[in-house]
């Protein structure tokens, strides 16, 4: 039996994966309650490895939306469940909070709200993709984290902006760090440059590259597979979409976000543009000024 949804009350998500897979996945079922006309609830659970934090405490709430977070119970101290992860019960609007693909759905044929970390329709629904749509026109910061940006980037004056991802990201999709080198080089040199990037070992190395022109770096990373706080990249993410110029990683949410906001924002010289459409980010043939 394929679980149905029930509920035409609210549209409910539950943001998956890594940060940035989140934010698309919540901005683009975001368009989806819009269009269906209903009230739009965004469940947010944190997780350790893959996105750490409550993304609620940095940006200001989307209009028409609610968010919650959502009660696990851990292992091994449920009377009914001593062995495995027990179902906690949550209602909203006198609703069940059912998650497609759970044991609940699976037991009771239904599901009440999607847990996703991407676009509704795998991005294949255009009205709901960052590639072909300005889906993030709510995507905004709220002051103290703005705060932030704002003085870095007073600090930084005209800057460029590259994005690297290494730790977790597959070896076949990652460019050589020669790659950045030669982006940076293309402008003058009186452009300061921000990194952002996950991996210690190519901040390190950029760091000694180009030291008198990173007037804003940081090397407290865990030693984990995401190694940055949310914080830092939330951060790392509004500093590459501000930037005067940007060069991202291949197959990257981050990048992609990144590049697809900047776009809208009409940010993009004609060669960065170029480099979204390479990289996927983009689906549009058309180039926002022209």
């Amino acid at each position: 039996m394929t679980p149905t949804v029930r509920n035409d009350v609210f549209l409910a998500l539950k943001p998956a994966a890594g940060m940035c897979n989140r934010l698309r996945a919540i901005f683009s079922f975001y368009y989806l309650s819009r269009d269906k006309n209903l009230d739009y609830l965004v469940i947010w659970e944190s997780c350790e490895k893959y996105c750490p934090g409550n993304i609620f405490d940095y940006y200001i709430q989307i209009p028409g939306t609610e968010y919650i977070i959502w009660k696990s119970v851990p292992w091994g101290i449920s009377a009914n469940s001593p062995s495995r992860m027990s179902n906690q019960v949550q209602m909203y609007k006198g609703v069940q909070l059912i998650e497609r693909g759970s044991k609940f759905a699976k037991e009771k044929g239904f599901f009440t709200f999607y847990g996703s970390g991407g676009e509704y329709g795998n991005s294949n629904a255009k009205k709901y993709s960052g590639r072909y749509t300005n889906i993030y026109t709510h995507l905004v910061l709220n002051n103290k984290t703005q705060a932030i940006i704002n003085n870095n980037k007073k600090e930084l004056g005209k800057y460029i902006a590259v994005h690297i991802r290494r730790t977790d990201h597959k070896k076949g999709k990652q460019e050589s760090t020669q790659n950045y080198i030669n982006f940076i080089q293309k402008y003058p040199n009186n452009y300061n440059i921000y990194l952002a990037t996950d991996c210690i070992k190519v901040k390190r190395h950029l760091f000694k590259h180009f030291e008198d022109r990173i007037k804003i770096i940081t090397f407290n990373h865990r030693h984990h597979t995401r190694q940055t706080s949310m914080l830092d990249a939330i951060i790392d993410l509004h500093m590459c979409i501000e930037s005067d110029f940007f060069y991202g990683t291949n197959c990257s949410s981050f990048s992609e976000l990144i590049y697809q906001k900047r776009y809208y924002d009409n940010k993009l010289s004609i060669d960065e543009f170029k480099t979204a459409k390479e990289k996927g980010a983009i689906g549009l043939d058309k180039f926002p000024y022209s």
